[in-house]
């Protein structure tokens, strides 16, 4: 401060500069997706390469702030080189940075952000460029304007799994039939949607894959596109669509038993994009506006009912008696082996049960290893009860004993001995109902080969 001779007033003596950068000596290039949906995560690459005269060793990099821009991350694309060089970048304050680390190469970042609500139809979003000078001022070099259309997630999406979209229980081996409907429910069209069902799970036969529609098959997830299904490069207002696929689950293997219990099922979803952009990721922490409604298909516990009629034991000791293979007006009975087995979860209300035609006898001789085996006579039905079986019971047996006495209308006839029995209880963990059954057994006793050797099951 000084004050001249004259004057009362005091005056402030002040020195400036001007800088003008006719070149940076750093190139950038801008990747970007035109269209976005608030509420979705996107992404800016922001490609960087260092010219032969490259004037600043790091600059500074803010996105100018706005009240529906969330700032997510800012991070570093490939691999640093051998000697641990390479692109760097430090957060110093909410949406600033300090970039550094430039190479010959282009090298690039990815700042991630999202929009929570729609102010306009178009928005820009700020980024400016800054170099720090040796006076400890910055100054600005470059700011890049990026126009974005900003989108309301309006394109319904409705997942349907056989015939529901609610959580339902399935089993091994079943078949998963699929509708995927679209509708868009905004004001504007959308232009090249891609949309993606997510099938999460380590069950599913990739290879039985049912789809008229040859969607792109990429990890867990099948992908449409325009390409695909033409429609989807402009769906105008209330434009709809469905989208319709199919395929099984794996059979049971004893090796699925070393996976957690948690994993024992299929969680499927649909999302989509719009703009061209395939980078829908499956894993967005909190991004459910471009999704549909989940489903949670619970894998059943694998029961299986095994069914033998035999006439000798596996040890070859005769457990029937009367003449073999059967003669008309003679009376010759056979013992019925039921076995259940069961893996994964816990059952409860177990039971098996199989009706008895009208020619063959109740000749009762049970036994099981759990639960109690009963016969009612008017319905001819016999029945297993075990109830509870737990998992660390993975194996339950029964057996008891039928006969037949033939009559002359069934001479040179093979004749059904079981219908076919039917195991069912309900698992404790998937809430669902399980069930297993058998095929029905003759007097060809094809169980017991050793009786097979001297009658193929025709009454004599």
């Amino acid at each position: 401060m000084y004050t001249p001779e004259n004057f009362s007033s005091e005056f402030k003596k002040e020195a400036s500069k001007t800088f003008s950068v006719a070149d940076t000596g750093i190139n950038l290039d801008f990747d970007y997706s035109s269209a976005v949906l608030v509420g979705e995560e996107n992404e800016i690459t922001v490609k960087v390469e260092s010219q032969e005269k490259n004037f600043f060793p790091q600059f500074k990099l803010t996105v100018d702030p706005a009240e529906n821009l969330n700032i997510i991350s800012a991070t570093v694309s490939g691999e640093k080189s051998k000697d641990n060089s390479g692109l760097t970048i430090e957060k110093t304050l909410p949406g600033v940075w300090n970039i550094g680390g430039f190479k010959a190469e282009e090298q690039e970042f990815k700042i991630k952000y999202k929009l929570s609500k729609k102010m306009s139809d178009n928005q820009d979003i700020v980024l400016r460029f800054e170099n720090s000078a040796e006076d400890g001022k910055t100054y600005p070099f470059l700011e890049k304007k990026l126009n974005v259309e900003v989108m309301k997630s309006d394109l319904n999406l409705t997942l349907i799994v056989n015939g529901s979209k609610n959580d339902q229980a399935v089993k091994f081996g079943d078949k998963l039939n699929y509708s995927l409907s679209y509708v868009n429910k905004g004001e504007t069209d959308m232009k090249d949607v891609i949309i993606m069902a997510v099938l999460d799970s380590n069950f599913l036969d990739r290879a039985t894959l049912n789809d008229e529609n040859k969607g792109q098959e990429k990890g867990n997830s099948i992908i449409w596109t325009k390409e695909e299904i033409p429609s989807l490069a402009e769906l105008k207002p209330e434009q709809e669509g469905t989208i319709d696929f199919s395929l099984s689950l794996v059979p049971f293997n004893e090796k699925y038993l070393n996976y957690s219990a948690n994993d024992f099922q299929v969680k499927s979803y649909a999302q989509f994009s719009i703009g061209g952009s395939e980078d829908i990721s499956s894993e967005k922490e909190g991004s459910i506006d471009n999704q549909s409604n989940t489903i949670i298909n619970k894998i059943n516990s694998d029961l299986s009912l095994k069914e033998e009629v035999r006439y000798f034991s596996e040890d070859n000791v005769p457990v029937g008696t009367g003449p073999l293979p059967p003669k008309v007006g003679e009376e010759t009975s056979f013992k019925v082996y039921w076995t259940l087995t069961n893996n994964l979860h816990e059952l409860q209300d177990a039971r098996v049960e199989v009706f008895l035609p009208s020619y063959v006898s109740w000749n009762n001789k049970n036994r099981t290893s759990v639960g109690s085996i009963s016969y009612d006579d008017s319905s001819r039905k016999v029945t297993w009860d075990i109830g509870r079986l737990p998992i660390t019971v993975y194996k339950a047996d029964a057996e008891f004993n039928i006969s037949i006495t033939p009559g002359e209308s069934d001479r040179n006839k093979i004749m059904v001995l079981l219908p076919g029995s039917k195991a069912s209880a309900i698992d404790t963990e998937t809430k669902g109902v399980v069930e297993s059954a058998t095929k029905a057994k003759t007097t060809k006793l094809e169980d017991d080969e050793i009786a097979g050797m001297s009658s193929d099951g025709r009454v004599q």
